[in-house]
């Protein structure tokens, strides 16, 4: 026999369920409407187009605008707030980029450069087809003694990014009336794949760098967008981006001589040295042995020598270290490989006084000599000096056939 009962008992529970369920949807889109006041919704949303094509030489343009209608009014009770989301089709506004829009404002507008980074880096999309944006937006209500629906609109634009430009580079010049009718072709250091550098005479202009990869030519660019001009107080080490040739911008260059440009692939820097700001070798006033009777001995340092177990203690071997092209106070051996234990980089060989000359080797702990391994691609801390201590500490070297002493910031590597 069926149980009338529980049967009512049942269909009394299910309204007080129905309610809890509803109230459980609080986010932006899913809404308790459990006690609402309704009227009819009067909102509407408009793109400027519905299919673009994005265009790399004009990263800053206003491809795409949204703008919507007020919502229904309501009672002056209520207070109205407008909650915009711009996510890719498919994502159901998981990732969406969301604001909450300012009082009055009823539009939302995206440039090439924004949607280029949001397609490609956020949402992982490529140039090859284009990608279904979802734009939406929500009018809500706060105050009032009953709830107010919310109105909710999406429209969908078809975007294809534009092919991206790999920062990448086979060649890299200089050009720009700073430089002249010719451009400058930089040169690659020694010492890291991803850097170049150039030394050479600049005059006030504009000073661009043309990128030469895979038989095209892109320009790497200041993030800002616009020229930008070198600091009177300090050196400048930008952020760069890379663009096309009709959306490249430079450098203000002001001074006239000789100028430093140094640009890291890798990091995507570039830093300019003017000549009032060059970068200039180490230069040392030392002793032998430290001491306070001998006399000061001034050594500009270009060259280092090499002294331990690998020359028995006698003559110094010239270490061939030449100046890198992006800072005169890295050192950079490339070649022959340097191998042995208890090494250290003497800055000068004067005959018969090798055991007492300022050296550079590994980094005193507590004023103490140490002795360090060096690993493959590793940088260690180096200190230099002429006291007993600094001298008595060495370097193992495994075979080694590139050296890199960084005296500016006190770091050695090494590289098979």
């Amino acid at each position: 026999m069926i149980n009338m009962r529980k049967i009512i008992s049942f269909y009394n529970i299910l309204p007080l369920f129905v309610w809890i369920c509803l109230s459980a949807c609080n986010d932006d889109d899913n809404v308790d409407n459990s006690d609402f006041f309704a009227a009819a919704e009067t909102l509407e949303v408009h793109a400027s187009s519905t299919n673009i094509e994005l265009d790399g030489n004009e990263p800053n343009k206003v491809v795409l605008t949204f703008d919507w209608t007020e919502a229904r009014q309501m009672p002056e009770e209520y207070s109205v707030t407008y909650v915009t989301k711009l996510d890719i089709e498919g994502n159901d506004f998981a990732s969406s980029v969301r604001t909450e829009e300012d009082e009055g404002v009823f539009s939302r507008s995206y440039t090439t450069e924004q949607l280029q980074k949001l397609l490609v880096e956020k949402w992982g999309r490529t140039y090859t087809k284009p990608a279904t944006l979802q734009f939406r937006v929500l009018a809500k209500w706060d105050g009032g003694s009953k709830y107010a629906m919310p109105e909710v609109r999406t429209i969908n634009v078809d975007v294809r990014p534009y092919k991206p430009i790999v920062f990448d580079a086979d060649k890299v010049f200089l050009e720009g009336d700073a430089v002249g009718a010719d451009k400058i072709q930089m040169t690659l250091t020694q010492e890291n794949e991803y850097l170049y550098a150039a030394l050479l005479d600049l005059k006030p202009g504009v000073l661009k760098i043309p990128v030469e990869f895979e038989s095209e030519i892109n320009y790497i660019s200041p993030e800002s967008g616009d020229d930008v001009a070198l600091s009177a107080d300090k050196i400048d080490t930008l952020s760069v981006v890379m663009r096309q040739k009709g959306a490249a911008v430079g450098w203000k260059i002001t001074e006239t001589g000789e100028h430093r440009v140094v640009v890291d692939m890798q990091a995507k820097t570039v830093a300019v040295y003017p000549p009032s700001k060059q970068l200039e070798p180490l230069t040392l006033e030392w002793r032998y042995n430290g001491s306070a009777t001998e006399d000061i001995i001034t050594t500009t340092v270009t060259n280092l020598w090499l002294h331990g177990n690998i020359n028995g203690w006698g003559t110094p071997v010239d270490g061939n270290f030449t100046p890198s092209l992006a800072d005169p106070q890295v050192l950079v051996h490339k070649g022959t490989p340097i191998s042995g234990s208890q090494i250290k980089f003497l800055i000068a060989n004067i005959s018969g006084k090798a055991n007492n000359t300022y050296c550079f080797s590994p980094a005193l702990l507590n004023g103490l000599r140490q002795q360090k391994t060096l690993t493959y691609g590793v940088s260690q801390a180096i200190t230099g000096g002429a006291d007993g201590e600094q001298r008595n500490s060495y370097f193992n070297v495994p075979s080694s056939t590139l050296v890199v002493l960084d005296l500016r910031n006190k770091k050695i590597v090494a590289y098979k």
